[in-house]
């Protein structure tokens, strides 16, 4: 549900697609995801491969850094397309 560059050292949130677990979850873009179920985020890759491990329906837990803070966002996972 959302799209970042793979080619960077953070994991920036480019766009949020509409109707996604991510935009239930109240992500935006321009967030930074630190961490995902506890793991740290080195890149969005890592965020992918973290997911991957999950199940559809699994809720996870996603550490984002917007505006200077950090936030807890609880996202739960749709059947993979």
């Amino acid at each position: 549900g959302v799209s970042g560059t793979l080619n960077s050292l953070d994991c920036l949130v480019t766009s949020v697609r509409d109707g996604s677990a991510a935009e239930a979850a109240g992500m935006q873009a321009g967030d930074v995801v630190i961490s995902c179920q506890g793991k740290p985020v080195q890149g969005f890759q890592s965020l992918t491969e973290i997911i991957a491990t999950q199940d559809g329906g699994d809720t996870i837990e996603l550490v984002v850094v917007r505006g200077g803070g950090r936030l807890t966002l609880h996202a739960t996972l749709g059947e993979w397309e």
